[in-house]
């Protein structure tokens, strides 16, 4: 478990190469450069040597037991407020990683068909069921949630950048991204779950 802080959208980048990394991680290790480079970049916003070994080595009992990989982080982020929308830090964090996400997806799957062979889900909520002046705790996307957004004519960049992820999600149909707990009575900090899965 590795304790967060800092800015919602640095959060996501970050989330957006660990799930990069444990992705290039699977098989034969052929893209070492790439896994190299990519764990590189995960020490630059963080994360140390030791915390990449405990990475590696969920990655390889993953793949020996056909079981998805499952990262749990907390803490507490920020989000600079720039527009007028409703939503919340977690909102606004996985929505961002969502964004994130498929665009690596689109820039780099000419190079690495490996990521259609991955299902990835990322889920960031704060544990006393509230987030931001919302009813939600906060949400759960896929890589499928830029892609159905677009279909609904939903432009998640047009949302993020009026810090509205909340309405996104309340708009988006055929999906069930809001965590909606209610109140729990506690608070000890946000949660952030990255799983990855070898379909």
């Amino acid at each position: 478990m590795y304790i967060w802080q800092g800015e919602a959208s640095a959060a996501a980048q970050m989330f957006v190469h660990l799930a990069r990394y444990v992705m290039l991680a699977y098989g034969d290790h052929s893209r070492d450069r790439s896994l190299t480079e990519c764990e590189l970049t995960l020490i630059g916003c963080g994360l140390t040597k030791a915390d990449m070994r405990r990475v590696e080595m969920a990655v390889t009992t993953a793949q020996n037991s056909h079981s998805a990989v499952c990262i749990v982080c907390g803490g507490e982020t920020t989000v600079e407020v720039t527009g007028t929308g409703k939503g919340g830090r977690n909102q606004e964090m996985a929505l961002r990683f969502a964004s994130l996400l498929n665009k690596l997806v689109k820039e780099e799957i000419s190079t690495f068909k490996v990521y259609q062979n991955f299902q990835v889900e990322f889920l960031s909520a704060g544990t006393d069921g509230q987030d931001g002046p919302t009813d939600a705790a906060g949400a759960i996307v896929n890589k499928n949630i830029v892609a159905m957004a677009d279909t609904q004519g939903l432009n998640i960049d047009d949302y993020l950048a009026n810090n509205d992820s909340y309405s996104l999600f309340k708009a988006l149909q055929g999906s069930d991204c809001l965590i909606e707990t209610g109140l729990t009575g506690t608070n000890v900090m946000d949660i952030q779950l990255l799983t990855v899965q070898h379909t």
